[in-house]
C-alpha cells in the first residue's frame, strides 16, 4: 500500500502515528503539509516541541515518527514528506502511485483538489475533521459513493478552528475514526463509513452515522461538472491566516539565502526553511516557491503586505 497523509496538524499528525503502526516494510507513508512548527503548534500537536520550531509539519511528523521506540525497526514502512501546498497543479504529482489518501486539512480548496482528483485517478480517500467539539469522518470511493462535492459545498464563509477553538477530545476520537477505517481499506475490506457522514458531539459523546447520496447536478461528478478556480487567497483555518500561491519570477523555488536577500529590505528574517515578515499591523510566511501565509486582521490587510513581497519576488 502506498499511504499519503495530506495535512500534519492536529489530526494528522494523530493519525500518521496509529497508520504507521498498520503498515509493514513493503508499505510506503507519505506525509504532505505546507506549513511550518510555530508556538501556536506545540499545544495542539503533542508530536511536535520548541525544537521544532520553524521546521516543516510534515518533515517534523516524519521524523518524530520514525525514531519512536515503538517503531520496530525491521518491520517500519518506508515515510517520507513534502512541504508543499497541494493543488490542481501538482496534486498528479505528488499523489502520483498512491493507493489511499487520508484528508487531514485545514481548508475547503485542499479537500476539492484530493475529490476532483481522487474521481480521476479513482482513489479512494478518507476525509477527517474537528471543529468546536464536533468531529466527522467520511470514507470517499470513487464511482461507488457519493464526492466530497455532493454533500460540502463551498462555505461562503470560514469558521477558523483557532478563533473558536477545538474540543481535543473530537480531535482524538476524528483521527481514531479515520484510522480505522485505513485499517479497513488497507485490509482489503469494504470499510463501514463508505458512502456514510459520521459525527460526533464531545460536549454530549453522541454519534450519528447518516448516509450521503450522490447528486445528479453535482460540479464534480454530475451533469454540472467544473474546475475549482484556485486565484483567490486560501481562508485556512487559523486566526486571520490566508495563504497566497504565489510565484517567484521565473517560476522556480528560490534558495532561502536569496529568498531572504530579496526580501530584507521589508525586515525578512531566517524561520526555520522559510523567511518571516513582521510589520505592525500583519506578519507573514515566506516560501522557496512563493507561496506566503499571511496573519493579519483583515483580507484586505493581508492582501497588501502580499502585494509588497510579490513585487520583491
Amino acid at each position: 500500500m502506498k499511504i499519503v497523509i495530506v495535512g500534519a496538524g492536529r489530526i494528522g499528525t494523530r493519525t500518521a502515528q496509529r497508520v504507521a503502526r498498520l503498515l509493514c516494510k513493503k508499505d510506503t507513508l507519505k506525509i504532505i503539509d505546507r506549513d511550518t512548527v510555530t508556538e501556536d503548534s506545540l499545544a495542539a500537536c503533542p508530536l511536535f516541541s520548541k525544537k521544532d520550531i520553524g521546521h516543516g509539519k510534515a518533515q517534523t511528523t516524519a521524523k518524530a515518527i520514525t525514531s519512536a521506540a515503538t517503531f520496530k525497526t525491521k518491520t517500519k514502512p518506508a515515510i517520507s514528506w513534502k512541504h508543499e501546498h497541494l493543488n490542481h497543479a501538482n496534486a498528479g504529482q505528488l499523489l502520483s502511485g498512491a493507493t489511499l489518501v487520508l484528508d487531514c486539512t485545514d481548508n475547503w480548496q485542499a479537500r476539492e483538489t484530493i475529490n476532483e482528483h481522487g474521481l480521476d485517478a479513482r482513489l479512494p480517500w478518507v476525509y477527517a475533521g474537528a471543529l468546536d467539539s464536533h468531529a466527522m469522518t467520511s470514507v470517499i470511493l470513487p464511482g461507488k459513493t457519493a464526492c466530497f462535492a455532493c454533500w460540502a459545498s463551498r462555505p461562503k464563509t470560514t469558521t477558523s478552528c483557532s478563533a473558536i477553538g477545538v474540543d481535543e477530545k473530537a480531535v482524538v476520537k476524528a483521527a481514531k475514526k479515520q484510522a480505522s477505517q485505513a485499517a479497513a481499506l488497507i485490509a482489503g475490506q469494504t470499510p463501514s463509513l463508505a458512502g456514510k457522514l459520521w459525527h460526533y458531539e464531545a460536549k454530549t459523546g453522541k454519534t450519528h452515522t447518516r448516509i450521503l447520496e450522490k447528486t445528479p447536478n453535482c460540479t464534480v461528478c454530475g451533469k454540472g461538472k467544473t474546475l475549482l478556480k484556485e486565484n483567490k487567497p486560501i481562508v485556512c483555518c487559523g486566526t486571520g491566516e490566508w495563504l497566497f500561491l504565489n510565484k517567484t519570477k521565473n517560476k522556480r523555488k528560490l534558495a532561502t539565502a536569496t529568498l531572504l536577500k530579496k526580501l530584507k529590505p521589508l525586515g525578512a528574517q531566517l524561520l526555520g526553511n522559510a523567511v518571516k515578515i513582521s510589520r505592525e499591523n500583519a506578519s507573514a510566511l515566506v516560501f522557496p516557491a512563493g507561496r506566503t501565509m499571511v496573519r493579519a486582521r483583515t483580507e484586505r490587510v493581508a492582501a497588501a503586505l502580499n502585494k509588497l513581497i510579490v513585487r520583491r519576488l
